[in-house]
């Protein structure tokens, strides 16, 4: 399962990604909390596209990581629902925090299956170069579909609770990730090299990426989660070729 991604150079990226997606959620902005995380997917997707050979924004395949159900569908919904946000914001990051180790996890599984999803379709020739933007949009749509109907499908709790407990032993990581999200975020896509491999981090963010790739590739060893993610991968085919 993990040679498909070492031979995409993805596997430390999608790890890294997974957890500064999940990490971002407790980010303690109002609004920034909501639109971080896709900020992020989205850098996710454009690292997946440039080691793929493709050269075209992610923005053309926006589907793939969008939030349609998101605060950020619209400014309007912004205007409506910021008086209410700010007033419940404080009691609901302190909810968040509580089940913090859970709620990761659980989003961390998440993002690290559509980016290994994305890189396995891109690997096979889909979302080509050149291919009309029209297109482009259906074939994304087509994959969020299918990847959202796997997932629904999948019980991510043989991914989800291992990464849950080690969170939970490792005190402050949540805070870290959400503090390194938000500072990897403001960075130009155009920039060169991977986010997984910033050599001009602080010492201290290494040392949280170390730990959260460690993490997540420790958990990836394990027999029950490589075949849970391989009847994934068999069921999202399954559904593309439907």
């Amino acid at each position: 399962m993990t040679d498909h991604l070492v031979a995409l150079g993805a596997a430390r990226q999608l790890s890294l990604y997974a957890f500064l997606v999940a990490a971002s959620r407790f980010v303690p902005i109002p609004f920034v909390d909501d639109l971080l995380p896709e900020r992020l997917r989205r850098r996710m997707v454009q690292q997946l596209l440039r080691q793929a050979g493709r050269s075209y924004s992610a923005k053309k395949v926006a589907p793939i990581y969008a939030d349609p159900g998101g605060c950020v569908a619209g400014c309007i919904g912004w205007a409506i629902l910021l008086p209410f946000k700010l007033l419940l914001y404080p009691i609901r990051k302190i909810l968040a925090v509580i089940g913090a180790a859970r709620e990761v996890s659980q989003r961390m599984v998440t993002t690290f299956l559509l980016g290994r999803t994305v890189a396995r379709v891109l690997d096979r020739g889909l979302l080509l170069e050149g291919t009309p933007d029209a297109d482009l949009d259906q074939q994304a749509k087509r994959f969020r579909a299918c990847f959202d109907r796997t997932l629904e499908s999948t019980n991510t709790t043989i991914f989800g609770s291992p990464l849950e407990a080690a969170l939970s032993s490792s005190r402050g990581l949540v805070r870290a990730g959400a503090k390194l999200g938000r500072r990897l975020s403001q960075r130009s896509e155009a920039e060169p090299g991977d986010p997984a491999e910033p050599a001009d981090l602080p010492a201290a963010d290494r040392s949280v990426i170390e730990r959260v790739t460690g993490v997540v590739q420790s958990v990836l060893e394990r027999p029950e989660v490589i075949a849970m993610i391989a009847d994934f991968d068999a069921r999202f085919d399954a559904a593309w070729s439907g």
